[in-house]
């Protein structure tokens, strides 16, 4: 499934919404990111020192593109779902 939506942002200011800790509060529903960036290293979103959303980093290019696998956690029938892969690929917008 592809879902494609367009943000007020250039790709340097969605990825760091994405990945920095200190910005994702603001964007992904107060989850705080825990990211290593780097291809096998894990990652994890946390809300009140829990984890939400777990995975490990598969690909990355920066400001560019990330692609990891996903786990829910936030509820147990989200917990018993398949771990899934999850691709964000980041443009600017046309002008």
């Amino acid at each position: 499934q592809m879902i494609r939506i367009a943000i007020r942002a250039d790709a340097e200011q969605v990825f760091a919404a994405l990945t920095d800790g200190k910005q994702t509060p603001a964007y992904c529903y107060g989850f705080e990111a825990e990211f290593d960036l780097g291809a096998g290293r894990l990652y994890r979103y946390t809300a009140g020192g829990a984890d939400v959303i777990t995975g490990t980093v598969l690909a990355v290019e920066p400001g560019r593109s990330l692609r990891t696998t996903f786990r829910g956690a936030w509820a147990p029938d989200v917990a018993a779902l398949p771990e899934s892969t999850v691709t964000y690929t980041l443009g600017d917008p046309p002008m």
